[in-house]
């Protein structure tokens, strides 16, 4: 639905959450300030990331499509059923199940468990499991087209928790990227049009899923180690651990009982025939998304740089907005426009700032009075240049694929 991602195997880890792209920047970001990965981060990081280009259009469409697809059957169910617990933990069993059958038949080999590494990742699993909560229940309440808006402040939260927890202090320029995205957040929930009702309970879930999402951005550092950086290994436990962890909060919730009733009884569920909310449940609930979404993810990382990634991510957040308005007849403001416009630059400009300081063996950018980079070109120049190869590159390669 609505992370970030330098240089590790492993930077990243994509469950279903949409911030994918800056949990890989802001976890390469916090290894810069680990000695003990330093050298690792270094030797493993991203000057061969931008594999052949057929590569990195693919792995580019293939992530672009496959997070647009599952946010809007996420929406499409969640406005046609109200059983938004039971949805997730049946997306999170049938990911179980695919990555189990993929290890299965050799295409992928999953870890075997043990109570050490559960114990250890504890605390992931915990914050994950709130967050996908959250961000599914913000899904639910907001419009598609706004979604990126109400789940922004995921950068500026994760920036302020490195401080608070880690000591870790930010460049000028992390800190214009945050107040960009601050802005834009600011102008898309404060600004919006009168005739437009923006939910404030969606709201609120949205930045409280921003804030787990940061913590899960900050603990996650942690849990690369406890596997070795085995991205599979983490994505595997974490998506076991979460079904296990959500089955109690599901019993509890009273959504059995009426998933019961639905199933059994057929008694609607809201205002929506019984006959549709089963179809929308089965179709967007054992789908292929949530297990789509792992290996995109994982795939892009591996052979894109967090530049292009972070490109990659605005591109699909324009695409998403539009095409929220198309099917789900989303009213797109001038200040919903300008947030999410905001909001993009801000992101984008992290990113390169991010790539420049984790290439930067000296440490951290100039000051932001400075407006030059450390080879002496300007920073906007570099910035634009970072931003024309990333859209330029896959537009180049399928416009030679069409001819």
């Amino acid at each position: 639905m609505s992370k970030p991602q330098g240089g590790r195997e492993g930077d990243s880890i994509t469950t279903k959450s949409p911030d994918v792209e800056m949990q890989r920047l802001i976890t390469d970001d916090i290894s810069r300030h680990d000695a003990s990965l330093e050298s690792k981060s270094r030797t493993q990081a991203a000057p061969n990331s931008e594999s052949s280009t057929k590569q990195v259009v693919f792995a580019v469409s293939f992530y672009i499509t496959t997070a647009i697809v599952m946010v809007l059957v996420n929406k499409a169910v969640l406005n046609t059923v109200a059983l938004p617990l039971t949805f997730l933990w049946v997306q999170l069993l049938v990911a179980v199940l695919l990555l189990s059958a993929s290890s299965y038949f050799g295409v992928l080999q999953c870890p075997t468990f043990t109570s050490s590494t559960c114990r250890s990742l504890a605390p992931l699993i915990v914050i994950n499991v709130i967050g996908l909560t959250l961000n599914t229940f913000c899904l639910q309440h907001v419009d598609a087209s706004f979604f990126q808006v109400a789940r922004s402040l995921v950068l500026p939260f994760t920036v302020l928790m490195s401080w608070i927890f880690l000591g870790q202090k930010s460049s000028a320029w992390v800190l214009t990227s945050c107040a960009a995205v601050f802005t834009g957040f600011i102008v898309g929930t404060l600004m919006e049009d009168e005739e437009i009702v923006v939910s404030k309970i969606g709201i609120v879930f949205g930045i409280a899923s921003s804030l787990t999402t940061a913590g899960h951005s900050i603990v996650i550092k942690h849990s690369y180690a406890v596997v070795r950086g085995n991205t599979l290994d983490l994505v595997y436990y974490n998506n076991v651990m979460s079904v296990v962890v959500l089955t109690p909060v599901v019993l509890m919730s009273g959504e059995m009982e009426m998933m019961l009733d639905l199933l059994v009884k057929k008694n609607k569920v809201g205002a929506v025939d019984s006959g549709d909310q089963l179809r929308a449940l089965v179709f967007g609930g054992l789908g292929v998304f949530g297990f789509l979404i792992n290996i995109a993810g994982f795939f892009q990382i591996k052979v894109t740089s967090p530049v292009t990634h972070m490109i990659s991510s605005a591109f699909r957040g324009v695409l998403q907005t539009l095409l929220a308005v198309a099917f789900f007849h989303d009213i797109l403001t001038s200040s919903r426009i300008m947030s999410i416009a905001i909001i993009l630059f801000g992101s984008c400009l992290y990113a390169w700032v991010s790539s420049q300081e984790n290439a930067a063996a000296s440490g951290p950018l100039k000051p932001l009075e400075s407006s030059t980079s450390a080879n002496g070109e300007p920073m906007l120049f570099g910035l634009l240049r970072s931003v024309r190869r990333a859209i330029w590159i896959p537009v180049k390669e399928v416009t030679k694929w069409t001819r």
